[in-house]
């Protein structure tokens, strides 16, 4: 199955791009694709707490099983101020 990947202000910068397409098996979750995504970027890129992650334009914080065409989203915190 297909899936994109988009990053976000500071986790594009780290993936040097900003987003991807991948193959992935069937069945895989959320969790699987972190962990993909840390090893393919080392540890130039660390998905932890802090950041949010919408699946199909939800935010979500559970262990989704992605399908098929599902676009996945991962949000840095924001900060800033005047």
């Amino acid at each position: 199955m297909k899936i994109k990947v988009k990053f976000f202000a500071v986790l594009r910068e780290k993936a040097g791009v900003d987003s991807l397409t991948i193959d992935m098996d069937n069945g895989t979750r959320l969790t699987d694709l972190k962990k993909y995504l840390s090893e393919r970027f080392w540890n130039k890129m660390k998905i932890d707490r802090g950041v949010a992650v919408a699946v199909n334009g939800e935010v979500t914080n559970k262990d989704a099983r992605l399908s098929d065409g599902d676009e996945i989203a991962f949000l840095p915190p924001v900060s800033g101020g005047l």
